[in-house]
């Protein structure tokens, strides 16, 4: 099932894009994340079904919301088998063609390790001709750092939870975040953490666009 969890401007309380997010409505135990699931799937084999799903699904819910006069950016995580498979980038076409859906609207998600590694190149030139997003995700937590990320056409940084965490109390965490909101890429860039109350305005200081 797809879960919509929205992106917002704290300076002005705007929301600026949506993150499409999957969730199993299991019959016993609830609603199970993401962790408990993934990881078991792409050991297996099997994402490759379900995340052609969400996006099909992501790219259903932006003509929805256009229909009623709300356009903004929708995101989808993929995973490594989706990157290397060589028949995605036409699935990706296809999906945006037949829900008319235009390219800069969607971005796709990838992980640090996934986003920088060099069989990841020839995936997000398709994707740069078809006008479609990247965004790295949970950056911080691998080995990539700023200045690598000059070879790699990413638009979007998204901080990692343990960067973004602890800036309330740890004056460190609040300048490695400021640093990484100046990078010399034009790549917009957001803190995972929570919005809002303190942090919130902690993270505010960091930048307008978190």
């Amino acid at each position: 099932m797809a879960y919509y969890q929205p992106e917002v401007e704290l300076s002005s309380g705007r929301v600026v894009a949506a993150e499409s997010l999957v969730r199993w409505e299991h019959p016993e135990f609830g609603t199970l994340p993401p962790a408990l699931f993934t990881p078991v799937a792409e050991q297996l084999g099997l994402m490759g079904e379900p995340t052609q799903l969400m996006l099909r699904l992501s790219l259903v819910q932006h003509r929805v919301w256009a229909a009623a006069g709300w356009v903004v950016p929708i995101s989808v995580n993929v995973g490594p088998d989706s990157v290397t498979d060589p028949g995605f980038p036409a699935v990706i076409a296809e999906f945006l063609r037949a829900e008319q859906v235009p390219g800069p609207m969607l971005a796709l998600e990838v992980s640090e390790q996934t986003g920088t590694s060099a069989a990841s190149s020839s995936f997000f030139a398709q994707l740069a001709e078809l006008g479609v997003r990247v965004a790295l995700d949970d950056f911080g937590t691998g080995f990539a750092s700023l200045e690598s990320l000059g070879g790699w056409p990413v638009n979007e940084l998204k901080l990692d939870m343990s960067l973004v965490r602890p800036i309330a109390s740890n004056a460190s965490f609040r300048t490695i975040v400021r640093t990484t909101r100046r990078p010399r890429s034009p790549a917009r860039r957001h803190g995972r953490g929570r919005r809002g109350g303190v942090r919130g305005g902690l993270v505010r200081t960091a930048g307008p666009r978190l």
